[in-house]
């Protein structure tokens, strides 16, 4: 009978080797590793692991690209190679090739659908590539395939909240925080849920919950400080950020809100260093650039430095400027108002609803808008909404023809249908606050829809706020709008931005819409007199808080929350005049 050779425990010379470089990498002996890694492909050219070991060595040593080189190496001997595939999606993902990190994870599911990791990292991937669909998804199978994964639960928390479904992301955060109390991301994240939905006593408990964790974590010290900031008490935000800023390894965000802090409490020469001391970090991104660049700006403006004021200002919307097409926005406005001729809009079926819920505060950005919520937000039977998305997530999604697109089509739409979306928009605009009897809408751009709120809300109250033209289009200038105001980076695209707005709210009147105008310059004069008949226009007994609006304790999410706080100020009329020399341009565009 043939005889079996004895069963050996030794492991062979390559698997040895392995075993060895992976024991010295772990221990940070990385040369060491390195030799042995390289032996066992000596004595076993094919050996995956090896090289997979090798990539990883070489990303220790922020080798990225030696690293990649390595795990295809790896991926060329076994393609169903797992851990290369995650490894390259990482890799890539750090050198910001995103497209191509998603190739790699893509690869790496496929060969293990319920990886929560890998789907976790698909998440991640989707979100900085903005498909925030893809990123949802793929964050949601990760926490169905692990409860407790407490960083998908933090980031699709922040995309629920950016989505404004905010009891959805509340409900994330506290999942994480059930696992891990002290997850500190979490913390700050459910703070700013509480901020958002005005209740900054809650919002500072848990800022402060993580700073007691952690002394120096940066997100609760910037996020308790500017929300100190706007409760105004700006010496207990500049205490706070202080001791962050002065190592001089701050975030632009920080250095951004300490110069905020230094403006209001008139120590804005303090603040300029660390703002020019940030503008030139080697890492800086164009966006970071344009924000510093905008408040450095600002700072100087507070000192009276006007020319220095207005270079910056232009560096920072020369930086910043998104993609705008002034002939597309005149034709926009001609398609609005053939869309809304006083012919078509007569014969549009009526809407059976008599709801006066909705205020809608309209106007040019910068024009007041926000002042004039917060009298009406002060009236105890008025809740300030803020500005809204609803109403352009309304236009969009009308029930329209295939080929058709807002504002085309609408005499095709039912009065069943038209019904529908009223009921639609009112469950939605009833849920933010359910006792109120009048929700303020103060998205400044729905001037462009008032012909739509007309047909869908025929009792709404509709305000219009004006102001001088130079100060309205120089205050958008001024002001770092990002891309949601796409013609507030140039003086000539503002100028002419205001004169369709012009001639857009000159056709509603001709509809015999009814509107209140309300004159910024008239509301700073005469604060009582306006107050009242804005209060009296939305069908409301006059009540004395309308005139200490600044007293009323809800949270202002816009550039003009400094202004709210406080007791009706004239800083802003006329600021126009300081820049006289640089406003040829714009008074041109103007026409006057």
């Amino acid at each position: 009978m043939d005889r079996k050779p004895p069963h050996s425990s030794k492991l062979s010379k390559p698997e040895a080797l392995l075993q060895k470089a992976r024991n010295l990498q772990q221990s940070g002996r990385l040369a060491e590793a390195m030799y042995c890694y390289n032996q066992v492909l000596t004595l076993q050219s094919d050996n995956q692991e090896a090289c997979y070991g090798l990539g990883k060595l070489y990303e220790q040593q922020n080798q990225p690209q030696v690293a990649i080189n390595w795990y295809f190496q790896a991926l060329a001997i076994r393609y169903n190679f797992l851990p290369a595939h995650s490894a390259l999606g990482l890799v890539f993902w750090q050198l910001g090739e995103i497209k191509k990190a998603i190739g790699s994870y893509q690869q790496a599911l496929a060969l293990d659908t319920n990886s929560s990791e890998t789907h976790f990292n698909l998440g991640c991937a989707y979100q900085v590539q903005g498909n925030l669909e893809l990123a949802i998804q793929h964050y949601q199978k990760a926490i169905a395939l692990k409860p407790d994964f407490v960083d998908a639960c933090v980031n699709l928390g922040v995309l629920y909240k950016s989505l404004d479904q905010l009891d959805a992301a509340a409900s994330l955060y506290q999942n994480a925080l059930a696992t891990e109390p002290k997850c500190l991301p979490a913390l700050c994240n459910y703070a700013l849920i509480f901020e958002t939905q005005g209740d900054l006593e809650t919002a500072e408990v848990y800022f402060r919950q993580a700073l007691a964790i952690q002394v120096d974590y940066e997100d609760a010290i910037a996020g308790c400080a500017l929300l100190l900031e706007k409760r105004g008490d700006f010496v207990g935000a500049y205490d706070l950020l202080l001791p962050l800023v002065a190592t001089g390894g701050c975030t632009v965000g920080s250095a951004i809100n300490f110069a905020s802090v230094c403006a209001r409490l008139g120590r804005a020469p303090e603040a300029i260093p660390h703002v020019q001391f940030s503008l030139n970090a080697p890492t800086l991104t164009a966006n970071e650039c344009v924000l510093l660049l905008f408040k450095l700006a600002g700072l100087y403006e507070s000192l009276g430095h006007y020319d220095d004021a207005f270079t910056y200002y232009q560096q920072a919307n020369t930086l910043g400027a998104p993609n705008f097409q002034p002939e597309r926005w005149v034709q926009d406005t001609d398609n609005l108002i053939s869309s809304f001729s006083a012919l078509s809009f007569a014969h549009f079926p009526k809407v059976e609803n008599f709801s006066e819920l909705p205020i809608f505060i309209v106007g040019m950005p910068r024009s007041g808008t926000s002042l004039v919520e917060q009298i009406l937000a002060s009236h105890p039977q008025v809740f300030g909404g803020g500005e809204l998305p609803d109403m352009f997530l309304c236009a969009q999604s009308l029930p329209l023809a295939e080929d058709k697109y807002f504002p085309f089509g609408l005499d095709e739409i039912t009065a069943e249908a038209w019904e529908e979306v009223v009921a639609r928009y009112l469950e939605k605009l009833y849920a933010r606050a359910p006792e109120a009897l009048r929700i303020t809408d103060k998205l400044p751009l729905n001037y462009l829809h008032v012909g739509l709120i007309a047909q869908l809300f025929p009792k709404a109250k509709i305000i219009h706020c004006r102001r001088d033209p130079l100060d309205t289009c120089l205050s958008c200038y001024f002001q770092n709008f990002g891309t949601r105001i796409p013609f507030s980076n140039n003086l000539e695209h503002l100028g002419l931005a205001y004169r369709e707005y012009e001639r857009l709210m000159n056709h509603w009147q001709t509809l015999n819409i009814p509107i209140l105008e309300v004159q910024y310059e008239s509301l700073i004069a005469e604060p009582e007199m306006v107050s009242r008949a804005l209060v009296d226009f939305c069908g409301l007994e006059w009540d004395e808080r309308c005139l200490r609006f600044y007293e009323t304790k809800r949270f202002i999410n816009t550039a003009s929350y400094d202004q709210v706080r406080q007791p009706i100020y004239d800083r802003s009329v006329g600021r126009a005049r300081h820049y006289e020399n640089h406003l040829q341009v714009l008074r041109n565009a103007l026409g006057i």
